[in-house]
């Protein structure tokens, strides 16, 4: 992304995450930015969610929403994990 549209794309990510914090299955949701200019991701998101359907039921209503037009321009690169290791414990 442009380092000019950064900024914006925060907004946008702000904006979304009022939305779907709101949703069933939410747990919480960080938003990194890279200290490197020339890295491939200049933003990465990592949501936690009960579910991948509830996951995928709020994205789905965000979209319906038509509030996604904050985020238009923005390149998504979204996928599911689940946690294999964690430092300090469980």
């Amino acid at each position: 992304m442009p380092a000019d549209q950064v900024e914006t794309t925060i907004e946008g990510w702000r904006s979304a995450r009022a939305f779907l914090e709101t949703q069933p299955g939410y747990i919480e949701t960080q938003l990194h930015r890279s200290i490197m200019p020339k890295a491939r991701f200049q933003l990465v998101n990592v949501a936690r969610w009960e579910s991948a359907d509830d996951y995928a039921a709020a994205i789905q209503k965000y979209l319906d929403s038509g509030a996604a037009g904050a985020l238009k321009g923005t390149v998504f690169h979204a996928a599911l994990y689940v946690p294999i290791e964690q430092e300090g414990g469980s």
